[in-house]
């Protein structure tokens, strides 16, 4: 800390001879540091770290030096005297450089476009900046020498690259780093058609602010597009994370990705951006609070698509002939309508035996947790009897469904008797329809069977 102060108040000494030490009505060092950061922003107002660099430098390493005692808790004393001479050389480049602005009017109006967005700069825009302004410095001697036209031009180009580099990082930072990481977990080698593809929007948005810079209506569809190319991309790249890199082609990833996905709300989304590009920093600030809800309920839709494929599966293997196939919950009902009983009979009728075989393959193939076999009558008979009765015909199913090999899966039986008839009991036919099976199926919907 000692060699820092003597380095320090050497500094300063130095300095003494250059500019004298500015006041600071401040009563603390915050205060103190805020006062020099408006001062220095006034000479920036006026370009002075182009047209009194030194001396804007100057300004910047007091400063920093305030700034670092600040926080060492050193004495307010010590921090004051330094962004005192911060001040001073702040106001000396004011003025220096409104000394110099008629010099260089035509290099501040090229400069001013590229200033206007340095908040928004990263470090490398900043560095090329930077190297601008120090080749301007060079080539007019200090603005002693006036440019060439061919200087001019050259400078021109030069910070009108800047400002249209600057609000492509502005917009696209996010999307070029999505293919980049991409890049980095093989994507050329597992997904390279979807990765061409987010490249390809990328660069169409990159060259449309290029032509348009300074008009974000006419860039902003295509900027949407390479961000939405750019997410397909990431989104496809963790299906490979999640499934193995081995276990699926980038076709299969691209499928998964487009079940987990509303495709309209992306589009009304994408219609939203394109009308207001103005909230677009907050509406991704809220889609990435958003995220993890979104995943659990792409990831559910997801599971309710296998959970219909059961169902259409079930439709197109019997037909409407044969069988009333829907969904309960998250059950799946089938009611048997070629399957009706004798009367007083729990007897499986010959002709319904194809049937319940074709069933029992069916079933198999859902790979269910449990099947729950509900038998019933039509309404002759007393409750109780037609209750027992129910059971055997329930009970009659389910050892024809096991007659030759071990279930995979638990099977129960329930007797529900005439308590939920379908049709008249009053007409032979109404009965006939209402002696009948019907099978509750429950799926494990977090089963991936389906997928490739």
């Amino acid at each position: 800390m000692q060699k820092y102060v003597i380095g320090l108040m050497a500094f300063i000494l130095v300095a003494c001879s250059t500019v004298e030490k500015a006041s600071l009505d401040a009563s603390s060092s915050s205060d103190a540091i805020s006062q020099v950061e408006t001062v220095k922003q006034q000479a920036r107002d006026e370009h002075a770290d182009l047209l009194a660099q030194d001396l804007f430098e100057e300004g910047e390493e007091y400063l920093k030096e305030a700034r670092e005692m600040q926080s060492e808790e050193d004495e307010f004393k010590e921090i004051l005297e330094s962004a005192s001479y911060a001040k001073a050389y702040f106001q000396k480049a004011k003025i220096k450089a409104q000394e110099n602005s008629l010099k260089a009017t035509k290099v501040l109006t090229f400069r001013e476009k590229p200033i206007s967005l340095a908040s928004s700069m990263d470090k490398k825009l900043k560095m090329e900046l930077k190297r601008i302004d120090r080749n301007v410095i060079d080539e007019t001697d200090n603005f002693e020498d006036p440019l060439t036209p061919e200087e001019l031009s050259y400078f021109q180009e030069r910070y009108v690259n800047l400002h249209i580099n600057t609000i492509q990082h502005m917009y696209l930072a996010d999307t070029e780093a999505m293919i980049n990481n991409a890049i980095d977990e093989d994507a050329e080698d597992l997904a390279p058609d979807t990765l061409k593809s987010a490249k390809s929007e990328y660069a169409i948005a990159l060259n449309s602010i290029k032509l348009y810079p300074n008009s974000p209506r006419l860039f902003q569809s295509d900027v949407v597009r390479a961000e939405m190319k750019a997410k397909l991309l990431k989104d496809v790249m963790a299906k490979f994370a999640a499934k193995g890199e081995d276990q699926i082609s980038e076709d299969v990833a691209l499928k998964l990705v487009y079940q987990d996905r509303e495709i309209k709300d992306l589009d009304s989304r994408v219609s939203s951006l394109k009308s207001d590009i103005d909230e677009r920093d907050n509406e991704i600030d809220q889609m990435q609070r958003n995220i993890q809800d979104k995943e659990r309920k792409l990831s559910k839709a997801q599971r309710q698509v296998r959970f219909q494929e059961d169902i259409e599966r079930i439709r197109e293997r019997f037909g409407d002939d044969k069988a009333e196939v829907y969904r309960q919950g998250d059950k799946i009902i089938v009611r048997l309508k070629e399957m009706n009983f004798g009367f007083d009979s729990h007897q499986i009728p010959e002709n319904s035996k194809p049937m319940l075989d074709e069933l029992t393959t069916a079933i198999q193939d859902l790979g269910p947790k449990r099947v729950v076999i509900q038998g019933h009558t039509d309404s002759i008979g007393t409750d109780e009897y037609n209750e027992q009765l129910s059971k055997k015909r329930a009970k009659a199913v389910s050892e024809f469904l096991s007659k030759e090999d071990k279930l995979s899966y638990n099977v129960e039986i329930e007797g529900k008797g005439e308590s939920n008839p379908l049709a008249n009991n009053e007409t032979p036919k109404g009965r006939l329809k209402n002696r009948r099976i019907d099978l509750v199926i429950e799926t494990d919907q977090n089963e991936t069977r389906w997928s490739e």
